[in-house]
């Protein structure tokens, strides 16, 4: 062993997952990655890591016998829907899998476990659960799950609840991707009415937490942290598409009420920094403007349609 803690990682093949994962494997620890396409998986990072399959009911032998120091748990089924078949799949994704997971891990000697909570737990964004979609709903269930495997075997659980994470080509498209589509689109994109007031913060912070809480987290004083990672500052959509006109050059063609609106939205969602400023000296260090600046020209965005 090289010394640093064995890492094992779920949702590596999504976006924040693959670029957390890339920085470790560059940074010469060992990393286990749960996923349930081998295929992707290897495409992604070859030998570089380990592979562990989920195939929905049991993971591929070797599992509870692998070092494991610490947990990054992103992997989760996101959708704001809430018909029968997407509530069972919510429930198998973000609550059946953790519990799992945790039940085969229980005699590895765990260390820390980091889940990735959401904004959208915190409906009237003041610090009080409070789920606005089913989705949250279990988000804020699997917390429970942890904190208890938590209390029975010892390890620490930091929930980051992340907040609209950009700059990075998405799997599945966010709002700042739409809106930079919006610019090269020749007909109008459906959209809300543009007040909803977000919190953008960038993908390279967003790894820079993980990055530092991995090297300090012997640090903590109590078991259970809640650290919310966001830059502070909140942005309407509106404002939004102003941004991303004056970097493009190009006005996003966009229908404002084009899109009907959820039953339940969240409506605000600025995260308070205060807490992981105060423990680990953490803060994001990418401005809004060259952010998405950054993200336009890497993936050829700076200009509207051709």
């Amino acid at each position: 062993m090289n010394g640093k803690p064995s890492i094992l990682i779920t949702g590596a093949t999504g976006t924040i997952g693959q670029a957390i994962t890339e920085q470790l494997i560059l940074l010469g620890y060992t990393v286990t990655v749960v996923v349930r396409n081998l295929k992707t998986s290897k495409a992604l990072f070859d030998d570089a890591v380990n592979h562990v399959v989920f195939d929905g009911e049991a993971f591929s032998p070797g599992l509870d016998t692998l070092r494991t120091d610490i947990v990054i748990h992103l992997a989760s089924y996101s959708t704001s829907q809430d018909e029968k078949k997407e509530i069972i799949r919510l429930i198998d994704s973000n609550i059946v899998f953790v519990s799992l997971l945790l039940k085969e891990l229980e005699h590895s000697h765990l260390k820390l476990f980091v889940n990735a909570g959401s904004f959208s737990e915190f409906h009237r964004n003041d610090g009080v659960l409070e789920p606005t979609y089913f989705y949250s709903a279990t988000k804020s269930a699997s917390c429970s799950i942890i904190d208890y495997f938590s209390k029975l075997h010892g390890f620490i659980f930091v929930n980051a609840v992340l907040y609209s994470v950009y700059g990075r080509e998405a799997k599945q498209k966010k709002i700042v991707d739409y809106m930079i589509d919006a610019t090269r689109s020749d007909q109008p994109v459906p959209m809300s009415e543009g007040h909803q007031v977000l919190d953008f913060i960038h993908i390279d912070d967003v790894v820079g937490f993980y990055l530092l809480l991995i090297q300090n987290y012997n640090s903590l004083s109590t078991p259970y942290h809640m650290y919310h990672i966001g830059t502070g500052k909140g942005t309407s959509i509106h404002e939004l598409a102003d941004i991303v006109s004056r970097i493009g050059g190009v006005q996003p063609n966009v229908l404002w009420n084009g899109r009907q609106a959820r039953s339940r939205d969240t409506l605000k969602a600025i995260a308070d920094t205060g807490g992981v400023e105060k423990e680990l000296g953490w803060k994001p260090s990418v401005p809004l403007i060259s952010g998405l600046q950054k993200y336009m020209r890497v993936y050829g965005r700076d200009n509207a349609k051709s």
